[in-house]
């Protein structure tokens, strides 16, 4: 799918307010990483989902400063405030607040919301496209490592870190345990038990 004006404007955006690749983990170089694996299912997806995906991911930590919840939500109301009025105008109201949905959906404390189900199939894809550094042990190193230089940068001893991040991995390896899985969208299913692998081998390292 060609890029849009809409598309064009975030990832401007994007690119302008975002930390530039190599400076830790919430970057633009993130950014890119969603937007590579969210091209590969592109041809599953409507033209206007597809734009509305790519736009919440441009989006989605433009506003960062360590605090989950906050940040989505900060960054869901940026996009709401700069988003240029014709653009607006031209997809519409229900859009605009779809796509903020989306963004709030990266927070992953969130219980997303009771919606149709095509919308939440859309929330679940968002959610998935970014949680998939935990599909390989790769990634996952990529991911920790980049955190861990962004904590240092912020202040934080890495002994916290280890400690803060530890205790996050196993809220996330609770909702394997609970909901049977941690990607819930149709394309990225069968992943769930390489993630589930991984997040015990990484808190079993921090365990040490």
């Amino acid at each position: 799918m060609q890029d849009t004006e809409f598309m064009q404007w975030a990832y401007k955006l994007a690119m302008a307010k975002m930390p530039k690749s190599g400076t830790g983990y919430h970057t633009i170089g993130h950014v890119d990483t969603m937007l590579g694996d969210l091209k590969q299912i592109a041809n599953r997806l409507s033209e206007e989902e597809y734009e509305d995906l790519y736009v919440a991911v441009c989006m989605h930590d433009i506003v960062h400063g360590n605090l989950p919840g906050r940040d989505e939500t900060a960054s869901a109301e940026y996009f709401r405030s700069n988003i240029p009025t014709t653009l607006a105008h031209g997809i519409g109201a229900d859009r605009v607040e779809r796509i903020e949905r989306l963004i709030l959906a990266t927070d992953y404390t969130r219980t997303l919301p009771e919606l149709p189900k095509d919308e939440t199939r859309l929330l679940h894809i968002i959610r998935d496209l970014d949680r998939l550094c935990f599909s390989t042990l790769e990634r996952f190193a990529s991911a920790d490592r980049q955190l861990c230089e962004e904590a240092a940068k912020a202040g934080m001893p890495e002994e916290k870190f280890r400690k803060c991040r530890c205790e996050f991995l196993r809220k996330l390896l609770a909702c394997i345990t609970t909901e049977g899985q941690l990607y819930h969208s149709e394309y990225f299913g069968n992943l769930n038990s390489d993630a589930y692998i991984n997040l015990i081998t990484k808190i079993a390292y921090y365990d040490r």
